[in-house]
């Protein structure tokens, strides 16, 4: 009786809420694109989609900052390159009037 509650505590509760801390800590490691298993006991699946909605708020927060990164590196060059161009326009123009 008392192995079998063991058995059945183990396979019914450990081992779901072992996976959930396995995949929560590859997560919190950075592997945003793991998947939040949902299986398990009521408790753990309540838990487990929890984790998940974050874990996809994370990606998709992650994204759109890499795409801000990746335009205001694009804006940066274009200001660049337009002063630089404005300075050899400039040079030019005055060096058309020295003539």
């Amino acid at each position: 009786m008392v192995v079998t509650a063991v058995y059945l505590t183990r396979r019914l509760l450990t081992r779901p809420i072992d996976h959930l801390l396995a995949d929560i800590s590859a997560v919190a490691g950075g592997d945003y694109v793991r998947e939040i298993d949902t299986d398990g006991p009521r408790e753990v699946a309540i838990i487990a989609g929890t984790v998940d909605t974050m874990r996809t708020s994370l990606l998709t927060k992650n994204e759109q900052l890499v795409a801000a990164e990746r335009a205001s590196a694009r804006d940066d060059e274009q200001s660049r390159m337009a002063a630089d161009l404005h300075d050899v326009i400039l040079q030019r123009v005055f060096g058309l009037a020295s003539h």
